[in-house]
């Protein structure tokens, strides 16, 4: 006979349809009526505690704009191209348009080039395989 599984059946998870500013509006709204620990509204709302101190912050931080998502983006970034090289770039980029060729005039114009992973040799060097091959 061989294995034999048994499938449980599961009942599909309800969507929510709330957005997570409404959650935390919600969770806030939950925590100012004083009935529930934090604990308890943490798990309430399926979130972490740390996660529920920080909203708790949030809003009494910045109020009612607390309830929004704050931006991921990075303050700064040290390696980030110079806008004046940026907009070298651009221009030359207007100016060519089509550039770099991506469609070959005649054989052998466009090739490729892969890396296949490395491997040691019996002298315990590695390999680093490269695959060149015409495209097109």
């Amino acid at each position: 006979m061989g294995n034999t599984f048994h499938m449980k059946e599961v009942d599909p998870i309800p969507w929510k349809g709330v957005t997570v500013m409404e959650q935390r509006q919600r969770f806030l709204e939950d925590y100012q009526l004083n009935y529930y620990s934090i604990s308890e509204l943490a798990e309430r709302f399926g979130i972490s505690r740390k996660t529920a101190h920080k909203w708790l912050k949030r809003f009494k931080e910045n109020s009612h704009s607390g309830y929004h998502e704050l931006s991921r983006r990075p303050r700064s970034c040290p390696w980030q191209t110079d806008e004046s090289i940026v907009a070298e770039l651009v221009t030359a980029r207007k100016a060519h348009p089509g550039c770099p060729k991506s469609v070959p005039a005649g054989p052998n114009d466009i090739w490729g080039a892969d890396y296949n992973g490395q491997f040691r040799l019996k002298n315990g060097k590695y390999c680093f395989p490269l695959t060149v091959s015409p495209k097109g």
